[in-house]
């Protein structure tokens, strides 16, 4: 699930970077419907929704984000609750046998 969210986080930034490229492009005016047709309502409309795109890559990023801590913290207290329901051989990292250290501080 890490793999799956890490790649989508790689493609959402991607998109996002061909996105503000793509509405620099539109508001310097080299993006037009064609060679000899060109409209200011166009340009204006087509920026509108570069400039919609760009939110929405940015709140897709932001889900997945959002999501990879889900799932990290979710895996995080399924191992926790493994651990505790486990024998004593089941899980040496929370079976009571590791060794706690203590730091002396002396001034």
């Amino acid at each position: 699930m890490n793999a799956a969210l890490g790649i989508i986080e790689v493609l959402v930034s991607l998109a996002s970077v061909w996105a503000t490229q793509r509405a620099m492009d539109i508001a310097a005016g080299m993006i037009g419907i064609g060679e000899n047709i060109r409209s200011e309502h166009f340009t204006l409309n087509a920026l509108y929704w570069a400039v919609a795109l760009m939110g929405g890559l940015t709140l897709c990023d932001f889900a997945v984000r959002i999501s990879e801590i889900w799932v990290k913290t979710y895996s995080a207290s399924k191992h926790k609750t493994k651990c505790s329901n486990a024998s004593s051989t089941g899980c040496s990292r929370h079976n009571g046998t590791a060794k706690r250290h203590t730091i002396a501080v002396t001034y």
